[in-house]
């Protein structure tokens, strides 16, 4: 042994620890793993935070483009042309230059190939052009109704404008009405003075509405209304405006004089001409009548017709004038709203009810105090404003769904990484290493929230920085509290999602799915019902997602409405309570959904079976705590006073295990040896094994035979198939009072799988009794389906016995497995590594989950690392998908080693490993079993030779046999190995002859040449005689012996033996 090898062996042979890791270090070590395997994939790290940037980009890219496409002058304020175009009706074009005399004015021409940039405003632009011009001093207009054209009014008052009234009181309401339009007496001079006034401020470019609210006119428009009043466009276009009077038209002189009045100007400021219109106020009976009066009345209503010819009723405006008294107005006023003059307009139009409402206040105020008493409502006009251009805010426009599948693109990373650790095992080897629940739950948690808010932080610091509006304009504050939640939620709805899935490439593809989905579904339907207020939609907003996107979709709707309103703002803390805005309850529903989801994915995780551990009862939340006798020791158990009807599965508290069953020995006659065959009644079983005797095994008993009148007399016969060992060890675990030298001690251990699709149950497990003491290397060998995995699987955790206990270092594996698992090391059947560690980092890993620190630590992996001869040529600062399968076993065997557990289970160790490394694996475990436990299990006969102390053969879920390798090969055998060598074509014949006087019964198994083997029954012939007969041959030169041996029976074939005699041979 050299240098390196004693310092691998003091390591490895160290006294062992059993200290629990703080919560402190499991997340040192979980933290400094996660941020390894982060840097190792820093491509796809790279590309996930590249994303926001990209898309941040593309849409500024979108952004610049449509600018660009959008900066016509046809879509900014107009300014001084300089050079005209004309078409020609020859097709050709006709061009000039402006001047004094023939300047190039709005509407003279079809193109304009000059401007002059510093001098632009209203007397430049067209229609189309006005509506982006500066407007440092905005004009006035009149407040206009909604009157239909004559043609379309209702009959019979057509051509009179008819207008509904109701009212709780018809009296009252008539007189109400009766006071809505006054006979004015106007003159010339009424006129004087505010068409002077007019004449001044047209003279400064601004329109002077209140001329026509001065003389008390009421005036009326057929033209639709408009988002803004900058320009009225009934005083724009060449159309008839309306007079409203009350009384006939002939009797009436205002029409006449307004038209008078402003004849001068008319041409210049305005194109519209005023007729009179007669008002004419009608009575309906109630609200609903009134309500489908107006509806019906509509042109494409078409309301019970019944001919070919349309037929038409529009009424101007109605009132409900409710319970009105004197001194307390009560108006409810009605329009025509049949075709939404808002619908697909994200900018709402100027609804003309502003007269209406003031004819509905002067009438009042006329009918209570008096006529002289009014409210003259003389125009309305916007706020100033600045001058504008049209743009298209994509961000805004799109950001909703765009930004939707980056804020759920974590969404993938997050399942895959959860799944593929449990779909790997590496969560439950994690686990078995002494990382617990809590800590891992926390600290992935938190770890997955740090990433997410970097990539978050990164959006939002990109989107601001390249201008964005649908950052720019939305407070901070809001984004960063929602993107906030809605970041908790992510992470909490991925650990849920995570229960349901065992792949990762299932999780990954499904997740992708889900987020690409959800957003073109927002998008392309739930858009539309957004913008109306549904109640319905609370119900879908309850998925994460779909409130992600209302979040958004208010976010952007309100940046894109600020972006046409100069200086305005987005979303901020004000705006919440608006009318369907969502953003409060969208975000108290992910803190919610949050809390639940967190709650019910810890939950499943412990009732279903996702690959993490055991397997616990539904209502496992409703058990108690109880003492456990006399150890000190707590186990669950139920509240039976509460919930007597549960049935307990697994975690079951101490007590008596069921008395074995009696089975009937049939037939009657059978002959079966004394010695296996035991009377018993129901109060004298023994905790013996009770099994049926298979009727091919009863052929091979020993000879002396039991009288067949007892079973006769009492056909209850239990038969123990139990060796003598085997009860021996059983006998002996019984007899415990102290585990001072025990690490492992197994009693009754049982384990039964339910009955599944018509299946009966199967008994995996059959009351496995046994201990492991300190320094004991004990050997677990079986045929595939022997039961050896269940049992193992029980120690460690991965499932709960159906009834019966072990205890590991005195700490029963039903109540304080968190505990066992600081002191236990699993090299398990498969290798349970990450790809992009290396082998030292692994060893780091668990060193630290083992409460090693510092130059410890260093020490100790170094140390694993030489001893499984991985250190030479840097081979354990490789990543381990470098590794070949020997070389990620030997990781394995260390990994199971590292911080001196004080048991250990391995798990066919050497599978795969050259002769050279399996030699050097023996060393490394044979060095390790100092002052521990160790479990083996193997399927090759010269490693249990090798390294096991004790052996114990399992079959069909029940020991056979126990003991060490060479009295199993002496007790079982039944036979010894007779070889002898003659020279070939001489004294064949003899050799033969003298096996069989020396012993009967002898089996030839192999005859070459002159080399003969027998197998020799032990029931027939001793060593010693076998040696005194070779002896006598030898002397009285029966044959020539060139050269012969003699040997006990091998493992294996006491091995095959056992699996035969219990049917496994085959896959039986």
């Amino acid at each position: 042994m050299d240098a390196n090898d004693a310092v691998s062996h003091s390591e490895v042979s160290a006294t062992p620890t059993s200290r629990r890791a703080t919560f402190g270090t499991q997340a040192n070590a979980l933290c400094r793993k996660n941020l390894v395997y982060q840097k190792r994939n820093t491509r796809s790290n790279c590309c996930i935070i590249l994303s926001p940037i990209f898309v941040s980009l593309l849409l500024l890219v979108i952004q610049v483009a449509v600018d660009h496409a959008l900066d016509k002058p046809a879509n900014k304020c107009g300014c001084l042309c300089l050079n005209c175009c004309k078409d020609t009706v020859e097709g050709g074009k006709v061009c000039h230059s402006a001047t004094t005399d023939n300047p190039c004015l709005p509407g003279s021409y079809d193109d304009c190939n000059q401007y002059d940039d510093t001098m632009c405003g209203f007397e430049y632009s067209n229609s189309g052009q006005a509506a982006y011009c500066a407007v440092p001093q905005p004009s006035s207009w009149p407040a206009l109704m909604q009157v239909p054209l004559p043609r379309y009014r209702a009959a019979p008052e057509s051509p009179a404008a008819a207008m509904l009234f109701t009212g709780e009181d018809e009296s009252t309401a008539t007189a109400l009405a009766g006071n809505l339009f006054v006979q004015q007496s106007l003159t010339a001079a009424d006129f004087a003075g505010p068409v002077a006034t007019f004449q001044s401020q047209a003279a400064q470019g601004v329109f002077y509405g209140e001329l026509f609210g001065e003389v008390g006119l009421v005036l009326g428009t057929s033209l639709d209304p408009v988002t803004t009043y900058f320009i009225e466009p009934a005083f724009v276009n060449s159309t008839s405006m309306f007079n409203m009077v009350n009384g006939s038209c002939a009797s009436n002189t205002s029409t006449a004089l307004l038209n008078e009045a402003t004849a001068g100007f008319a041409d210049t400021y305005f194109r519209s001409s005023f007729n009179c219109t007669q008002e004419l106020p009608v009575w309906s009976t109630d609200t609903n009548t009134l309500d489908r009066t107006i509806f019906c009345g509509y042109k494409e209503a078409n309301c019970n017709q019944t001919s070919s010819v349309l037929t038409f009723g529009e009424y101007s405006q109605a009132w409900d004038f409710r319970n009105s008294v004197v001194g307390q107005l009560q108006v409810d006023a009605y329009y025509n709203a049949s075709k939404d003059p808002n619908a697909g307009n994200s900018s709402p139009l100027a609804v003309r009810v502003n007269q209406g409402l003031n004819l509905a206040t002067n009438a009042f105020l006329r009918w209570s105090l008096g006529s002289q008493y009014s409210a003259k409502l003389l125009a309305i006009m916007e706020m100033p404003k600045q001058e504008t251009h049209l743009s298209l805010d994509f961000s805004s426009l799109l950001g909703p769904i765009f930004y939707c599948w980056l804020s759920q693109l974590l969404l993938p990373l997050l399942l895959v990484t959860l799944v593929y650790e449990k779909q790997r095992r590496l969560r439950i080897m994690m686990k078995m290493h002494g990382l617990g629940d809590s800590a891992y739950w926390i600290i992935q948690y938190t770890w997955f929230l740090f990433i997410y808010c970097c990539y978050i932080a990164i959006l939002l610091i990109v989107g601001s920085a390249i201008n964005l509006k649908f950052f720019r304009l939305t407070n901070y504050g809001l984004q960063i509290i929602f993107f906030f939640v809605w970041g908790n939620c992510l992470i909490a709805f991925a650990f849920l999602a995570s229960i349901f899935f065992t792949n990762a490439k299932t999780a990954n593809v499904v997740a992708f799915l889900w987020v690409f989905g959800t957003g073109l579904l927002n998008n392309l339907l739930m858009e539309n019902y957004y913008k109306d207020h549904h109640s319905w939609v609370y119900i879908v907003e309850l998925i994460p997602s779909f409130a992600l996107y209302r979040a958004l979709y208010e976010q952007a709707a309100y940046a894109f409405k600020a972006t046409y309103q100069n200086g305005g703002h987005g979303l901020n803390f004000s705006d919440l309570h608006d009318y369907n805005n969502h953003w409060i309850y969208v975000t108290c529903v992910c803190a919610v959904e949050t809390v639940l989801a967190v709650v019910l994915a810890w939950y499943l995780e412990q009732v279903l079976a996702s690959g993490t551990g055991v397997r616990r009862h539904p209502l496992f939340l409703l058990q108690r705590r109880k003492s456990n006798g006399g150890s000190g020791e707590a186990a669950p158990t139920m509240n039976r006073s509460w919930f007597g009807w549960l049935h307990r599965q697994g975690h079951a508290s101490s007590q008596a295990m069921p008395p074995n069953k009696l089975v009937k020995v049939a037939p009657r006659d059978t002959v079966v040896t004394a010695h296996d065959v035991q009377m018993v009644g129901p109060s004298t079983l023994s905790n013996g094994l009770q099994y049926k005797l298979p009727d091919r095994g009863l052929n091979t008993l020993k000879a002396s035979k039991l009288e067949p009148a007892a079973a006769v007399q009492n056909p209850e016969v239990a038969l123990n198939m139990e060796s003598a060992d085997v009860q021996a060890e059983r006998d002996r675990v019984s007899a415990m009072t102290s585990f001072e030298d025990e690490c492992i001690v197994m009693r009754d251990l049982r384990k039964v799988y339910p009955s599944q699709d018509g299946n009966p149950a199967k008994q995996a497990v059959k009351n496995l009794t046994m201990a492991v003491e300190r320094g004991e290397c004990f050997g677990l060998l079986g045929p595939n389906g022997a039961g050896k995995t269940s049992a193992i699987n029980m120690l460690v955790g991965l499932m709960e016995p159906s009834s019966g206990t072990a205890t590991v270092e005195g700490l029963d594996i039903r109540s304080d497995m968190a505990d066992i698992y600081a002191m236990m090391g699993v090299c398990p059947q498969h290798d349970l590594l990450w790809e992009t560690l290396t082998g030292r980092e692994h060893l780091l890993f668990y060193g630290r989950l083992k409460n090693l620190k510092g130059l410890q630590l260093q020490d100790a992996v170094t140390a694993a690392l030489r001893s499984v001869n991985l250190l030479n040529g840097g081979v354990g600062d490789k990543q381990v998908q470098t590794y070949s399968g020997g070389m990620k076993r030997r990781l394995s065997v260390a990994i199971s080693l590292m911080g001196n557990p004080a048991v250990v289970y391995l798990d066919e160790p050497s599978t795969g490993l050259d002769p050279a490394s399996r030699r050097n694996l023996w060393d490394v475990v044979k060095a390790a079993k100092r002052n521990r436990g160790i479990i083996l299990t193997t399927h090759s006969m010269q490693e249990a030779e090798v390294l096991c102390d004790r052996l114990g053969i399992f079959v069909d879920g029940q020991l056979v046999c126990i003991g060490n390798p060479k009295e199993l090969t002496a007790r079982y055998g039944g036979y010894l190995v007779f070889t002898v060598t003659t020279p070939v074509g001489r004294d064949v014949d003899e050799a033969a002859a003298f096996v069989q006087q020396l012993c009967p019964s002898a089996r030839t198994t192999y005859a070459v040449g002159g080399t003969q083997k027998y197998e020799l029954p032990t029931s027939e012939v001793s060593l010693s005689q076998v040696f005194v007969g070779m002896g006598q041959a030898q002397r009285q030169h029966l044959f020539v012996v060139l050269d012969w041996g003699v040997a006990n029976a091998k493992l294996e074939e006491v091995f095959i033996k056992f699996a035969k005699s219990i049917g496994a041979e085959g896959g039986n």
